[in-house]
Formats: C-alpha cells, sequence, structure tokens
C-alpha cells in the first residue's frame, strides 16, 4: 500500500560510515560532536532495521510503533552509557493531544551539555489525510477534533526544514526553538478546549518538561531482545 504525505521525507537507512568505532562511554565523559552523531546514528540505524523486518520503511507511516522503537533504542543507548530519558507526550506537552512516546538523550561535551530528541517514527503524524484543515471538528467554538501534528508543521514554512531533519536522521539537537517546533506540533491540535484558547508553549517550558518528566519503558528490556538481536553492541555490552 502507498501512503500520501504532507511532508514527504524518505528516512535515512543506508550508512555509508562504518559503527566500528562505536563504545561505551563513561559516566560524566565529555564528547565530541562526531562521536554523539555515531552513536545517535547507530541506534536509529539499528531501530530502523529492526522495523524493516515488519514493514516497508520508505513507506510506511509507522503508525503505534512509537513504544516499541522508544524502549529498544532507549535500552540500547543506556547499554552505551547514554543518559536518555524516555518521554510521553501527554505528560511533557499537554492533554487532549496526540499521545506519542518519544526520548530525550543528553550528552556531555568540552563545551557543555548537549541534548537531542531521538524519534523515529514521528512520520506516522505526516499522513496527508489526516494533515488537512477538513480534519477539523468545532461545534460551539469548541475543538471536537484536529488534524494530527503534521498539518500544524506545513502551516509554517519555518518549522520545515527542522520537521525534515528530524524524519530524516530520526533525531535532531533539542535547542528552544526546535523543541518549541516539536512540541507546538502537538500542543496546537489539543481537542476539548475553544478555539481561542489553544495556544503553544515557549521553547524553554518544553526543553524543562522533556528533562524533567520521565516516563517508563513499555517493553521489557529482555523480552525485547530476547528473539531479535539487531545490534552486535548490545551483545556485547549487557
Amino acid at each position: 500500500m502507498n501512503y500520501n504525505y504532507v511532508l514527504n521525507v524518505q528516512p535515512k537507512y543506508n550508512y555509508e560510515n562504518s559503527f566500528a568505532r562505536i563504545r561505551p562511554i563513561n559516566q560524566n565523559e565529555q564528547i565530541d560532536n562526531d562521536e554523539i552523531k555515531r552513536i545517535l546514528n547507530y541506534v536509529v540505524y539499528c531501530g530502523r532495521k529492526m522495523l524493516s523486518q515488519k514493514v516497508d520503511i520508505t513507506n510506511s507511516p509507522l503508525t503505534n510503533m512509537c513504544d516499541l522503537m522508544q524502549s529498544y533504542l532507549g535500552y540500547l543507548l543506556e547499554s552505551l552509557g547514554v543518559y536518555c530519558i524516555p518521554n510521553v507526550t501527554l505528560q511533557t506537552i499537554g492533554k487532549n493531544i496526540n499521545y506519542h512516546s518519544y526520548t530525550t538523550v543528553v550528552f556531555n561535551t568540552s563545551k557543555g551539555v548537549k541534548i537531542y530528541l531521538l524519534d523515529i517514527t514521528y512520520r506516522q503524524f505526516f499522513l496527508l489525510e489526516n494533515c488537512t484543515k477538513e480534519n477539523f471538528a468545532i461545534k460551539n467554538n469548541k475543538i471536537i477534533i484536529a488534524p494530527d501534528p503534521g498539518y500544524f508543521i506545513c502551516k509554517d514554512i519555518l518549522n520545515i526544514d527542522t520537521a525534515a531533519e528530524l524524519l530524516y536522521n530520526g533525531f535532531i539537537e533539542l535547542t528552544p526553538k526546535t523543541a518549541k517546533i516539536y512540541g507546538d506540533s502537538f500542543k496546537l491540535g489539543q481537542t476539548n478546549k475553544n478555539i481561542f484558547d489553544v495556544v503553544g508553549e515557549s521553547g524553554y517550558s518544553y526543553l524543562l518538561s522533556f528533562l524533567n518528566k520521565r516516563s517508563s519503558y513499555s517493553y521489557d528490556k529482555d523480552e525485547l531482545f530476547k528473539d531479535n538481536k539487531n545490534c552486535k553492541i548490545y551483545e556485547k555490552l549487557l
């Protein structure tokens, strides 16, 4: 089945660089940007490799796979000594919005802390059929149904590059600007609220929420990896 997207970005899957230099890092160890990117590219590759055994990742919206991937990538990161925070939108962004799970990842560098958002199933919110003005249902100025986050992303051309980067790489560096783009894509679709009261939050507010509101993994580690050991580093470290 072919799917149509309001923002159609093919996920990165063919990695030219070898992952031979992937290694576990020590607590509070400072690493450089190149190593950060190697680690993130590696876990995204592992996740997409696992997904490719289930669906065609070049076309599938990956609907309802966010909990699975959050658990899988989180366990991989933790096996590499990386500090990560599993998040759920209903806790970090607001009530009456699309449920989604993703991960905030924190690295120490010589220039301070760098924070990334890891989400390889964000594409499910960009299906064209769910991202049009016609998806709104409003009664007495109260929003009953709202479009998916992709609708709100594409309403502002300044947001598209950030969303495209996330859809392609599976991660973006978290700054107040990128946190607001991601957070508002969900928050502006809030339902059961007066249409004039639905507003976004500041990027700093979202950042603090992502860092401080930890959820739990939905999948048990041993069960998840029992029959699916795509990534040798996990077998080596745990």
